[in-house]
């Protein structure tokens, strides 16, 4: 067996594993993206504009969907408000009353899908770059 050889056997089992683990995951990945649906921009409102001072909860609320909605703000959220009494959220297409505050990128992003479509588009472009070198031993003969 030469070094094209081996080459070709190598890439035939990369492109096994690319193709194997890398479309099934990419697919997983779209249909969990799919799922989510769209999330569209709405202003949201501090409800309680003192609460922050004097230790409360703070209420948040948007419109959407043809209603309003309302919830409580997590720790987490209330740095992205900052002192402002409006910020830009997105709230999702199927369930209007679900709200994701301000973030970097205009479409949020569920971490699952995004992990599992990422990998999966790394895995399938392995088993294509792996399915082109598993013929070298074809193009030498």
């Amino acid at each position: 067996m030469n070094t094209i050889d081996a080459l070709g056997a190598i890439g035939e089992v990369l492109s096994w594993l690319g193709f194997g683990i890398g479309l099934p995951a990419l697919a997983l990945g779209l249909l969990l993206r799919a799922g989510d649906g769209r999330w569209l921009p709405v202003e949201a409102v501090l409800v309680e504009d003192g609460a922050v001072a004097a230790g409360r909860r703070v209420r948040v609320r948007w419109y959407a969907g043809d209603d309003f909605h309302e919830r409580t703000l997590r720790p987490e959220e209330l740095r992205l408000w900052r002192g402002r009494e409006t910020v830009r959220a997105y709230a999702s297409e199927r369930r209007p009353e679900r709200l994701r505050p301000e973030r970097l990128r205009p479409e949020p992003r569920r971490p699952l899908a995004h992990a599992l479509t990422l990998a999966g588009l790394t895995l399938t472009a392995v088993g294509v770059v792996a399915a082109a070198l598993s013929f070298l031993p074809l193009l030498a003969a």
